[in-house]
């Protein structure tokens, strides 16, 4: 057997088709796509299912979920659970964020 890798004539296609699935609306994998809908069917607005507000970005819904005035004001309508899933979600980006930040990276 030989060490050295070759490349299947397939592959390329499969890696195009692969790419091209994340921006198909139904793919996405962010769980906020399972509290909201794309607008324009480029991920950059999204339909609050709860309360109806477009919010711009997934970023920004997830905090509108999660309660946060900052962004995109909070979601009067989402249930306790998922607003608790988002606030924690958020929380957890927040920290990531500030620890990049320390870090330098």
């Amino acid at each position: 057997m030989s060490s050295s890798k070759t490349t299947s004539p397939v592959a390329a296609p499969i890696r195009r088709a692969l790419a091209t699935r994340k921006k198909v609306a139904g793919s996405r994998t962010d769980i906020g796509w399972q509290h909201g809908t794309d607008v324009l069917g480029n991920g950059k607005k999204v339909k609050c299912k709860y309360c109806s507000k477009i919010v711009t970005g997934i970023f920004r819904f997830k905090r509108h979920l999660a309660g946060n005035r900052d962004d995109a004001g909070p979601c009067a309508s989402v249930p306790d659970d998922v607003k608790y899933l988002f606030m924690k979600i958020v929380a957890e980006a927040d920290e990531l964020a500030m620890k990049k930040t320390i870090d330098g990276h």
